[in-house]
């Protein structure tokens, strides 16, 4: 991980322990993977994504080709 990346991320959990991924919306910590499988199996992941834009699924970034995150 980019050591400023995870110093931001230090900076958030008050040195804490943390695991990835870590999902924010809209600036709101929603919680690790745990949080966001059981959000996904409750139906309640999408409610959080609406008013985001959507890509079209055949989509390729040019900077991070499919892997879309570049540290």
């Amino acid at each position: 991980m980019d050591s400023s990346y995870k110093k931001e991320l230090q900076g958030v959990f008050e040195g804490k322990g943390f695991s990835l991924p870590q999902l924010f919306v809209r600036g709101e910590h929603i919680g690790g993977a745990d949080e966001i499988k059981r959000l996904h199996e409750e139906g309640k992941l999408f409610d959080l994504m609406k008013g985001f834009p959507v890509m079209d699924p055949g989509f390729v970034c040019r900077n991070c080709g499919v892997v879309r995150f570049v540290p």
